[in-house]
C-alpha cells in the first residue's frame, strides 16, 4: 500500500492534466467544428416541438389508401411501399398457436403476463384471503361458523378430521371438503411410518421402565407373609424364598387363589352339575326297573336275610332238596294234615296266566274226591297222561322238553300239581332287555321294507312296553317316515344318511325316531326300543345301474333293506349305526371311516373321510377313547396298525379280500371317482355296491385284514411305532389294500387290490371300513 506522501503526489500530478469546471457548461473530448455550429444555427426556432397525432390515415404514411402495404427494401436496395409476405418476416413464431394476442393481455377472460422475475405480475392478482382455522366440537358447530370464508379450515374434535370451506354458505355441509380421514397425525412428535423405541418415551412418575432390580423389588414387596408362611428376600442374589412353617395352609392367606380347577392346571374334572348328573345316571342304571322296595343295597340285603354268606346258605339248602327230574327219595314221604282253612292253592293250570286256580280240600274235581285231613304216605310217581297241551284239566308238571304233562299219583286218586317258574331279574344283551319280546319267526330281522320310506311289523309280534304287552294281530303294522306321530316319525322330517329306531309305546302302537334313547315326547319308562334301520343316501328314485339289477336297486333306495335289525337279530357289538348285513353272515360299514368316529360311529354319511395325510378333503382320524383319545387328539398317520386299532376299539374287524369282493359287487368296474370325490362320505351312483355300500371302489383304498411276508430273507425290524419288533423281510409285513382310489382308473374295481404296501405306510388315499359278527337269539 503506498504511503500517504506518495498518494498526495499522485493526486497533484493528476490535477495538472485537468481543466477548471465552468458553471453552466459541459466538457467533451470531441472537437466542436464550425460545420456543426452552422447546421445548428440553420434550425428554426421551436422546430423540435412536433407532436405526433394519436390517429391518422394510412395515406399519411404511404400516400395511398392501401393499409396492407408497408415501407420495404428489395434485394437491390430500393425502398418503397409494397405488400409484405409472411415468409419475408423474420423472427416470426413457427405457428399461430404461439402468437401472442396482446388484446387479451391483462384483461378479464384473457391472460396475465409474466414479469421480469418469470412470475405473474402481482398487479394482475386479487388480494389473497388469510386462511382461518376454526376448532369445532362437532358437525353442528362447524356448520354454524358464520365468519368462515372459502379456504378456511375447520378441525372437528369429534371425528379428528379437518374440513375446508369451498364455497358459501358455511351452513351447507356439501360446501365443506374433508381433507383427511382422521386418526393420529403424529406419534410422539414423529410423522410418517413411525417406529418408536424406549428412547423416544420418557419415563413417567408412576409407570417406570422395566429393570430386573425393580421387578425383583416390586415382587418382593407385593408378596406378604401370612399365617404359617415365611418370606425371605435376598437382594444380593435376587432370590425369594417362601417357606411354609406348618403343613396346614389356609388358602385364604394366599393371594389370587384360583376360583376353579382350571386355575390349578386341572382340566379333566367334573363340575358339580356333571357329577350330580352322572351319579343320577349311574343310580338309574343300577336300579333300572327294580321295584321301590328293592332299589337300595339295604333293601337287597334285607331281602337276602342280611346273610353275607347267602350263596353258601342257598347252596347248602338246595343240596337238601330233590331234583324235579327223576327224584330219588329215602324213607316215607308224609303229606301235611290240611283243613279247609289252611288248604294250599292248588288247582287246574290257567294257560293264560301260568298260575293255578284254587282247589279246596275235601272237594271234588271231575268227580274225583280230593285229599282228606288224614296223613297219607304213598309212592309218588310221574306218568305221561297227555301228548298235547290242547287243554289242561288236571294238575301237574308241564315238561317243556317232552311236551308232555306229568302228574303225581297218590293212592287211589290222582293229585296233579302245576308249577310255574318265578324268574327275578331281567336278562339283557348288551344292556338291552330281550325278555318279553316275541318274534313270529327266526333267522331274519323282524321288519320288512314296504316302500322306499315305509316298513312293516309282522303279525304275531309281541313286546312289553312299560306295563303293557303290545301285540300285532289282524294285519301287519306299518310305519312311515313321511309323516309325524304314532305309526310314523316322532318329530321332524326324514333325512338321508340317518339311523332310525323303532319303539313300542306303552300307550299302544309303534313309532320311529332318530333318537337312540327314547322318542321325542316319551321316556324310557313308557317306550321301548326294539330295533331299527338305516335310511341311506342312495336316493329313493335310484334304479338299476352298472351291475346292480332292479331288484337290488329297490332294496337299497331310501330305506336300506339290508340294514334292518332287532333285539334278537343284530351286530354283535350292539351298535348297528350305518351298517348292513350281507350274505357273508356279517355286518359291514356302509360308509368309509370318518374323522370323528368317536361321535358318529365308524360309519356315517356326510362326514370328513379319514386319511393318512391332510389332502383332497381328508384329515387324520381321532384317537379312540379306548386307546387314550380325548375327542381332540388325532393320529398323525393312518397305518395298518392304526386302522386295526380303531376297529377293535368298537368291537369291529378289518375286511378280508374275499369279503370285499362280495360286498363291493355292483359298482362300475375299472373306473374312479376323480374330483367327484370331495373328501366327504356321500352317494356316488357308479361307486355304490348292490348292498348300498357307498364309495365302495374308485374313491379310497381301504386297508384289508390280510397281511403277508414280502420276501425270503428275514430279520428283526422295529417298525411298529415303538410297540415291539417284527421278524420278517426288511420290507415285511405288507398289508393288502382294496378297491382303488380317485386317481386310479382302470385299476379300480370290486376285485382291485394292492399287495405291496408296508403295514407302517400311510397316505391321504388310505382309509378303512369295518365288519362285525352277527348275533342272533332264539
Amino acid at each position: 500500500m503506498p504511503s500517504f506522501i506518495e498518494l498526495i503526489k499522485s493526486i497533484i500530478a493528476t490535477q495538472d492534466n485537468k481543466v477548471d469546471k465552468v458553471v453552466g457548461k459541459g466538457l467533451s473530448e470531441a472537437e466542436f467544428l464550425s460545420a456543426e455550429k452552422s447546421k445548428l444555427e440553420a434550425i428554426a426556432e421551436n422546430a423540435n416541438n412536433y407532436t405526433h397525432p394519436d390517429f391518422h390515415p394510412v395515406a399519411i404514411i404511404d400516400g395511398r389508401v392501401y393499409p396492407m402495404q408497408f415501407v420495404k427494401t428489395d434485394a437491390n436496395g430500393n425502398t418503397g411501399f409494397g405488400y409484405v409476405n409472411w415468409s419475408e418476416i423474420t423472427g416470426k413464431p413457427a405457428d399461430m398457436d404461439n402468437v401472442e394476442f396482446t388484446t387479451n393481455r391483462g384483461v378479464p377472460n384473457g391472460y396475465a403476463p409474466l414479469g421480469v422475475n418469470g412470475k405473474i405480475d402481482p398487479s394482475f392478482l386479487e388480494s389473497l384471503n388469510i386462511i382461518d382455522i376454526f376448532p369445532t366440537s362437532d358437525e353442528a358447530s362447524m356448520l354454524a361458523l358464520a365468519a368462515a370464508k372459502p379456504g378456511d379450515l375447520a378441525f372437528r374434535i369429534d371425528d379428528q378430521r379437518q374440513y375446508m370451506l369451498l364455497a358459501l354458505p358455511a351452513s351447507t355441509l356439501a360446501n365443506w371438503k374433508m381433507l383427511n380421514s382422521g386418526g393420529v397425525f403424529s406419534v410422539n412428535g414423529h410423522i410418517g411410518a413411525v417406529v418408536l423405541s424406549s428412547d423416544d418415551i420418557s419415563e413417567g412418575f408412576n409407570n417406570l421402565y422395566y429393570t430386573d432390580e425393580r421387578v425383583d423389588d416390586r415382587v418382593a414387596a407385593l408378596i406378604q407373609q401370612g399365617t404359617n408362611i415365611s418370606i425371605v428376600y435376598d437382594d444380593v442374589t435376587n432370590t425369594l424364598t417362601i417357606s411354609a412353617d406348618d403343613v396346614s395352609v389356609d388358602f385364604s392367606h394366599i393371594q389370587n387363589t384360583p376360583t376353579n380347577a382350571a386355575g390349578y392346571g386341572i382340566t379333566d374334572v367334573y363340575t358339580k352339575t356333571q357329577t350330580d348328573a352322572n351319579i343320577s345316571i349311574a343310580i338309574a342304571a343300577l336300579t333300572d326297573t327294580a321295584p321301590a322296595t328293592l332299589d337300595t343295597l339295604n333293601e337287597l340285603a334285607a331281602a337276602l336275610g342280611d346273610d353275607p354268606a347267602f350263596a353258601t346258605t342257598m347252596t347248602t339248602l338246595i343240596g337238601t332238596k330233590a331234583p324235579t327230574a327223576n327224584p330219588v327219595f329215602t324213607g316215607s314221604i308224609g303229606l301235611p294234615q290240611w283243613t279247609t282253612a289252611t288248604r294250599p292253592v292248588l288247582g287246574a293250570s290257567d294257560r293264560a296266566t301260568g298260575f293255578n286256580t284254587e282247589i279246596g280240600i275235601g272237594e271234588t274235581w271231575n268227580g274225583v274226591a280230593w285229599i282228606s285231613s288224614s296223613d297219607i304216605a304213598a309212592q309218588i310217581h310221574a306218568a305221561p297222561v297227555k301228548t298235547t297241551p290242547a287243554s289242561i284239566d288236571e294238575l301237574g308238571f308241564w315238561d317243556s322238553v317232552s311236551g308232555l304233562l306229568k302228574k303225581i299219583g297218590i293212592g287211589d286218586f290222582k293229585l296233579s300239581l302245576f308249577l310255574s317258574p318265578d324268574l327275578t331279574g331281567t336278562p339283557t344283551i348288551n344292556g338291552i332287555s330281550v325278555v318279553n319280546f316275541t318274534k313270529p319267526f327266526q333267522g331274519a330281522p323282524l321288519f320288512t321294507k314296504a316302500s322306499v320310506s315305509t316298513i312293516t311289523i309282522p303279525i304275531g309280534t309281541s313286546v312289553k312296553a312299560g306295563v303293557n304287552i303290545i301285540t300285532v294281530s289282524g294285519t301287519a303294522y306299518t310305519l312311515s317316515l313321511n309323516s309325524v306321530g304314532v305309526g310314523a316319525l316322532d318329530t321332524g322330517v326324514k333325512a338321508a344318511g340317518t339311523d332310525y329306531y323303532v319303539y313300542a309305546l306303552e300307550a299302544g302302537g309303534f313309532i320311529l325316531s332318530a333318537n337312540a334313547t327314547n322318542p321325542t315326547g316319551y321316556t324310557t319308562a313308557n317306550s321301548r326300543q326294539i330295533g331299527g334301520f338305516h335310511y341311506g343316501v342312495v336316493p329313493e328314485a335310484f334304479t338299476a345301474i352298472n351291475n346292480i339289477v332292479a331288484a337290488d336297486a329297490t332294496k337299497i333306495a331310501g330305506i336300506n333293506a339290508y340294514s334292518f335289525w332287532d333285539l334278537k337279530f343284530r351286530a354283535s357289538n350292539g351298535d348297528n349305526r350305518g351298517m348292513f348285513k350281507a350274505n357273508t353272515g356279517k355286518w359291514y360299514d356302509l360308509y368309509l371311516l370318518n374323522v370323528d368316529h368317536h361321535t358318529f360311529g365308524t360309519s356315517a354319511a356326510g362326514k370328513t373321510i379319514a386319511g393318512g395325510t391332510v389332502l383332497n378333503g381328508r384329515n387324520f382320524p381321532k384317537i379312540p377313547t379306548f386307546y387314550g383319545g380325548n375327542g381332540t387328539t388325532t393320529y398323525g398317520t393312518l397305518t395298518w396298525f392304526e386302522a386295526a386299532e380303531i376297529g377293535k376299539a368298537y368291537g369291529k374287524d378289518m375286511i378280508s379280500y374275499e369279503e370285499f369282493c362280495a360286498i363291493a359287487y355292483g359298482v362300475l368296474e375299472a373306473t374312479s371317482a376323480g374330483a367327484a370325490d370331495t373328501g366327504v362320505t356321500q352317494h356316488l351312483a357308479n361307486f355304490t355296491s348292490k348292498f348300498g355300500m357307498c364309495m365302495a371302489t374308485g374313491c379310497q383304498w381301504i386297508w384289508g385284514k390280510d397281511i403277508g411276508n414280502n420276501g425270503v430273507a428275514s430279520a428283526w425290524a422295529a417298525n411298529t411305532e415303538g410297540r415291539g419288533s417284527i421278524y420278517g423281510n426288511a420290507a415285511s409285513p405288507v398289508g393288502a389294500r382294496f378297491g382303488g382310489f380317485r386317481d386310479y382308473t382302470v385299476e379300480s374295481g370290486s376285485r382291485a387290490s394292492f399287495w405291496a404296501t408296508y403295514v407302517w405306510d400311510t397316505g391321504w388315499n388310505y382309509c378303512c371300513r369295518y365288519a362285525c359278527n352277527h348275533l342272533e337269539l332264539a
